[in-house]
């Protein structure tokens, strides 16, 4: 995720600073390290999802999907994030391009065969647990053994650490507002921010 993150910055900017720097952001990031070292799940669908929005950016989209169908398929609801970063393009303010669909496609093909042989094997456990535990209630409502609310970490972060939660805040807020100027370096910044 780290080279995979620094190989963006660097193309995007043709900077090798830039590179290093965005590298180094991603890993110093607390969650990310402590996902990565603990062997967490979030870091295949991170490293996934962002690996489709690098081929989506660069416009190879039947790769794209085949990276956003494993991104789902490696924790459920939250891979949404790898088909999520196939409208990355539409995101730069680009026409939407006729190959998003294919990348639609492949990530279905990817994903679907998966849940309808779950369902087939134990509708029940597969309504239950995959689709109302991982859709529903995560979505729909906190879950206390998980997450809370849309800003739970932030927020966890800020009141365990104050000075590491202005940075976040600083740093999301400023990815918001630079995002619509299309700056490639603040781009980087945005998924990083993401992952």
């Amino acid at each position: 995720g780290v080279v995979l993150v620094a190989r963006m910055a660097r193309r995007m900017t043709g900077s090798r600073g830039a590179g290093f720097l965005a590298a180094a952001l991603l890993l110093s990031a607390p969650t990310y390290f402590e996902y990565a070292r603990r062997v967490y799940m979030e870091i295949p669908v991170a490293v996934a999802g962002l690996y489709a929005c690098d081929l989506a950016l660069r416009e190879r989209w039947k790769s794209a999907g085949l990276w956003a169908g494993l991104a789902f398929l490696s924790k459920s609801v939250v891979g949404l994030l790898g088909a999520a970063a196939l409208a990355n393009p539409l995101l730069l303010g680009r026409r939407a391009p006729r190959g998003l669909l294919v990348a639609a496609g492949v990530a279905a093909v990817v994903a679907i065969p998966w849940h309808v042989l779950a369902y087939l094997h134990d509708p029940s456990t597969f309504l239950d647990f995959t689709l109302r535990l991982h859709a529903v209630d995560q979505i729909a409502s906190a879950q206390p053994w998980s997450t809370g609310g849309p800003f739970f970490y932030l927020s966890a972060m800020a009141g365990h650490d104050p000075v590491l939660g202005s940075v976040m805040l600083f740093g999301l807020v400023v990815a918001a507002l630079t995002l619509r100027r299309e700056r490639p370096l603040e781009l980087v910044t945005v998924v990083v921010a993401i992952v």
